[in-house]
């Protein structure tokens, strides 16, 4: 990073520019991170196991593993018992993750330039900013660039009056013709994030190799020979073959003015306009997968093609538009030992956003800018290899939502001889989305608050303590949930193949809908000792929420009922309350001053939340609260976990086992889980940190400056990804677990992960998944970021150059874990990701004129 600033222009004076350059760069990520990758050895020894118990679709055309394939030639004859082994040998040393590395991934490089011009006279100011934004991603092919142009302008023609004006556009495009390593795995029955693990992606003269997509093979490779296309897919040559792109163009205006009508008495008046379109555009080259598996797909039997050759250009257009409005009075006096400072003021916002059909040309020509749409989209053509189907088209809905609110408030603080302050402030804010009469549709919303500065009393003597100050609030905030409507919602559109129009109702509206509330009531100290080497804040808090707004049962009459855990249409309501408390610490301390200084800057929260009130579900569903995302229960924390207990593996075959009706162990898994009430369930933790926390250091001697930042969550657990043989049989979705598993009596007493089941039983994978065996301590500690700087300021170099100060740094961030108390190797924070935050580094230089 390279930054050239200068003191920005203000009024009377000459005028200064401000040129900044930055660099920053991403480190690719880190894609043996992800236990659920399963490696070449282990993924071949389930294909073997699947092929011997049949547990695949064997066709002409159906995907199947490379691994397969090779099981079936020998099986045919085609392939010797020697020759497979050796195929298998060199499958079981390759490695994809390493392939995509290499080929798919890059360092990561944001470039940013920008350059400011500030200026100005008497009763006149400006400034003018001008950046633009490079970004190239990690992976090959991605990218974002953004220009931004802003200009404000200040004037003030009178004592009495100051009027100002800005106009901001941002113009941003994004690109994604890459591919990371999620966007090459099989498209059929498919689930894993990974591709299969011994895959190449390039020969050793660099030649791009096809890999498995949607069809077997042989059905592939026989493509040309039969007049279609090259069906197969090569990632690497697909990386900037296509032209996928997005962008938008905002446009934002403000404008305000402010009038002094009496002393301490101001009025101010602003108005904002923002407008922004948004454009998605993709091109498909003709030798794109994409375009060719159309072709292919609806060649037909007489060789004729429904889909033509050539690129496919497609696009829609999306937009955006605001209006903003505010007049507020403010007004400031002392007089004697008193102060009074308040506002008053109304506010009204509409929000318009509207999107249009969009369009997709077939046969597209890039020189001539041709295509077509001409076709019959209703009707249904044979498609290869088998069935039916019609040619996909764009959307043909619009799309128009408007958003309205207003608010008033006001706000007004009392001070006696800056002792005692006594505050208060009122707000009443309205939306379309409430009530059906007018006095529905708002919620008046108040708060009071209090502060006494003890220090400054004559009583108080403690020479050791600096500042002594209280502080007491309590009061209503207001949520909107904009997802709902007391009105009834229907979604109308044009049948793609009838075209006869029709409606769907997706919310049945809830003339009884009402705001979200939150009562606040907040205590705190301020405090600072020895002559300011200690200094912070201490407050407690409590937050009841009320009225939240969720799914839950109505009655059947509606025509809203629930399919399994999903339900047919929105019934969001009114149904729940919770209470939050919790203490924020903030502390400053100087270590050591002089030459050597060292000061550390405290942050400490805790919290803690129990539902108060919730409509539960008549019969809850015991599955609904194992997992991740449980069903909340009165009298316990929004947040918390629930498990089953574990009672170890069978030693006959390796299989869990549960607790029966007569107090033995046994294998119904069925007749367990029917058996099984929510109090039955094992209270594991909580999934958010109670406490959190961090602590940076600032280290500095004369010109040099060192800091580190170090951030702590503690008390959550969280639960790792553990093996699913229902996944890894029918969807290839494997686990590092797998080379853990049961495989003989006695490895019972050294695991825990099941032995493979010679068919799928999926209450056998629930009762081992929802274990209490999964969940671990959440509870770490991580270095987040490193700065370390060197400034120059009021030097004869700085005077030779003619500069004010010169300052150089260098930057680390997200550099990863120091301790937790998990013994897996998983980020605590980001244990179902395909990989961790990737580290950052970045070089700075500011020079001040």
């Amino acid at each position: 990073m390279i930054v050239i600033r200068t003191k920005r222009g203000k009024a009377d004076k000459k005028l200064s520019i401000n040129a900044l350059g930055s660099v920053l760069g991403t480190v690719r990520p880190d894609l043996f991170y992800n236990p659920d990758f399963l490696n070449a050895e282990s993924t071949l020894e389930v294909e073997k196991f699947r092929f011997d118990k049949k547990m695949m679709v064997e066709n002409n055309w159906t995907l199947l593993s490379p691994g397969v394939e090779l099981l079936i030639q020998h099986r045919d004859g085609k392939l010797s018992s020697e020759d497979l082994q050796q195929r298998l040998d060199i499958l079981q040393k390759q490695d994809i993750r390493k392939e995509a590395l290499d080929n798919l991934y890059q360092l990561g490089l944001n470039r940013q330039m920008q350059v400011n011009i500030s200026g100005g006279s008497t009763g006149h100011t400006y400034y003018f900013s001008s950046g633009y934004d490079d970004n190239r991603s990690h992976i090959r092919g991605n990218g974002y660039s953004r220009l931004t142009l802003s200009l404000n302008d200040t004037y003030q023609p009178s004592k009495w009056l100051e009027l100002h004006a800005s106009v901001n556009y941002t113009k941003d495009g994004t690109s994604s013709n890459g591919l990371g390593i999620s966007d090459i795995v099989p498209m059929e029955s498919y689930s894993s994030q990974f591709p299969y693990p011994y895959l190449r992606l390039k020969d050793e003269n660099g030649t791009a190799l096809a890999v498995p997509r949607k069809y077997r093979s042989a059905y592939i490779e026989s493509a040309p020979e039969l007049g279609l296309l090259d069906w197969s897919f090569r990632p690497l040559d697909e990386i900037g073959i296509n032209d996928i792109s997005g962008g938008s163009n905002t446009i934002r205006i403000h404008t305000g003015a402010n009038l002094k009508i009496l002393q301490g008495l101001r009025l101010g008046f602003k108005y904002q306009y923002q407008t922004s379109v948004s454009e998605r555009e993709n091109y498909y080259s003709p030798d794109s997968y994409f375009v060719r598996d159309l072709v292919n797909t609806f060649t037909q039997s007489d060789m004729s093609r429904i889909i033509p050759l050539g690129g496919i250009r497609e696009g829609s257009v999306g937009s955006s538009h605001w209006h903003q409005g505010r007049i507020q009075a403010d007004y400031n006096r002392e007089w004697g030992n008193h102060t009074l400072n308040g506002i008053a003021g109304a506010e009204i916002r509409q929000v318009n956003q509207q999107s249009t059909p969009g369009y997709r040309v077939y046969g597209y020509d890039k020189n001539t800018i041709t295509g077509t749409t001409l076709f019959d989209y209703s009707k249904l053509y044979p498609a290869r290899p088998r069935n039916s189907q019609r040619v996909p088209q764009a959307g043909s809905n619009f799309s128009d939502v408007t958003d309205r609110f207003l608010s008033y408030y006001s706000n007004v603080s009392y001070s006696y001889t800056k002792k005692y302050t006594l505050s208060a402030s009122t707000r009443w804010d309205g939306s379309n989305l409430f009530g059906v009469k007018a006095n529905q549709r708002g919620v008046p919303l108040w708060s009071l608050g209090s502060a006494w500065l003890v220090s400054e009393e004559e009583f108080f003597n403690a020479k050791w303590m600096d500042r002594l100050r209280f502080r007491l609030s309590y009061g209503y905030n207001g949520n909107v949930n904009q997802r709902e409507s007391v009105y009834p919602i229907v979604s109308y559109m044009v049948d793609t193949y009838t075209q006869q129009h029709s409606g769907k109702l997706q919310n049945i509206g809830n003339p009884l809908l009402r705001w979200e509330k939150v009562s606040n009531l907040n205590a705190a100290v301020d405090f600072s000792i020895f002559r300011g080497r200690v200094s912070g804040s201490v407050e407690w808090y409590r937050k009841i929420a009320s009225d939240l707004i969720g799914n839950n049962i109505v009655a059947g009459s509606t025509g809203i009922y629930k399919n399994g855990v999903v339900y047919n249409m929105t019934n969001r309501l009114n149904y729940a309350s919770i209470n939050t408390r919790g203490v924020d610490l903030d502390l400053k301390t100087i270590n050591t001053q002089g030459k050597v200084g060292w000061q550390t800057d405290w942050i400490f929260n805790y919290t803690k939340n129990k539902v108060t009130d919730y409509m539960l579900e008549s019969k809850p569903i015991i599955t609904n609260f194992l997992g991740v995302n449980t069903n909340a229960v009165v009298g316990e924390s929004l947040d918390q976990l629930y498990a089953l207990p574990w009672q170890g593996l069978s030693s006959d075959d390796g299989s869990p086992l549960v607790v029966g009706k007569d107090g033995g162990l046994n294998k119904d898994y069925t007749g367990y889980l029917n058996s099984l009430t929510p109090d039955d369930l094992i209270r594991v933790g909580v999934s958010v940190a109670p406490y959190s926390g961090s602590m940076r250091n600032t280290l500095t001697y004369k010109a040099f400056q060192l800091s580190f930042n170090i951030l702590m969550s503690a008390g959550h657990v969280f639960k790792k990804s553990s093996l699913n043989y229902q996944d890894l049989l029918n969807n290839a979705k494997g686990h590092q677990e797998f080379q853990e598993r049961w495989q003989q009596a006695g490895d019972e007493m050294k695991s825990s992960v099941p032995s493979l089941p010679s068919s799928i039983i999926a209450n056998r994978d629930l009762i081992y998944q929802s274990s209490q065996i999964h969940y671990q301590s959440a509870s770490h500690i991580r270095l987040h970021d490193i700065n370390i700087g060197y400034r120059l300021r009021d030097t004869k170099f700085n005077q030779r150059l003619g500069m004010e100060s010169l300052s150089v740094m260098l930057n680390a961030r997200d550099l990863g874990i120091l301790w937790k108390k998990a013994n897996i190797n998983v980020d605590p924070s980001y244990a179902y990701s395909l990989y961790p935050p990737q580290r950052t580094y970045s070089f700075t230089l500011q020079l001040t004129f």
